[in-house]
Formats: structure tokens, C-alpha cells, sequence
């Protein structure tokens, strides 16, 4: 469970990260230029690293927006050093936000015949 300090952290990361992707200072060769969202930041325990998760505008190219960033995280954290106050800058590491890919699972379940059965037929507790 995050401390209310990782998650503090994690927030204003979030924030700073978003801006800085959305006002073009994140630029590299091999970054697409198509919106990204940044969903969420995990911080370890000691603060040391973050796990940002992105989220390309449709969900396509997540892999290549990823590898981008990734191979960018150097420079990132050198202008998100000049943007947020921190004892120490956390490492990044870029990954794919799988939440999405979870919404749609759950979607083709609630869809499956033998599912939309059980949540029409009534229970003993409805009679």
C-alpha cells in the first residue's frame, strides 16, 4: 500500500509529466507526435523510482510511444528536475497502461451469452 507520500509524489509527477508532454517540452526523434495521456505514477518506498503509465490518444502504437519515452527518460527527468523540487530525482521508467486493455475484457465478458443468462435469470433473494 503507497504511503500518503508516494502517492503525493506519485500526483505531482503525474501532473508535471502530463504538462510537460502536452506543452511540447518532451521531444526526441523518435517520439510520435500523437497525444499521450499519463495515467498514473507509482513511487517505490524509498522514492528513488517511478513507474509512469502512458496511454497514446486511441490506444495504438502504445508499444513505439513507450520505447520513445523510454529511450528519451534522461532528458524527461533533466527538465522535470528544472519543474518540481525533489530531495532526489526518481528514476523513470515508461510502461504501457493496461487499463484499457482491462475495460475491454470485462466489456466481452458482460457480453458472453451464459453471463448476460445469469445476471437476467432471478434469484431467490429477488422473489
Amino acid at each position: 500500500m503507497a504511503t500518503q507520500r508516494q502517492r503525493r509524489v506519485g500526483k505531482l509527477l503525474r501532473r508535471t509529466l502530463a504538462e510537460m508532454i502536452d506543452d511540447g517540452s518532451v521531444k526526441g526523434a523518435d517520439i510520435p507526435d500523437i497525444p499521450v495521456t499519463v495515467s498514473e505514477v507509482h513511487m517505490s518506498s524509498d522514492l528513488k523510482r517511478a513507474t509512469v503509465y502512458v496511454l497514446p490518444l486511441g490506444g495504438d502504437r502504445t508499444d513505439e510511444v513507450v520505447q520513445a519515452l523510454n529511450t528519451e527518460r534522461r532528458q524527461i527527468r533533466r527538465i522535470l528536475n528544472g519543474r518540481v523540487q525533489l530531495k532526489r530525482s526518481p528514476a523513470l521508467q515508461f510502461v504501457g497502461d493496461p487499463i484499457f486493455d482491462q475495460l475491454d475484457h470485462m466489456q466481452r465478458l458482460f457480453n458472453r451469452q451464459d453471463v448476460l443468462r445469469d445476471i437476467a435469470a432471478p434469484t431467490a433473494q429477488d422473489e
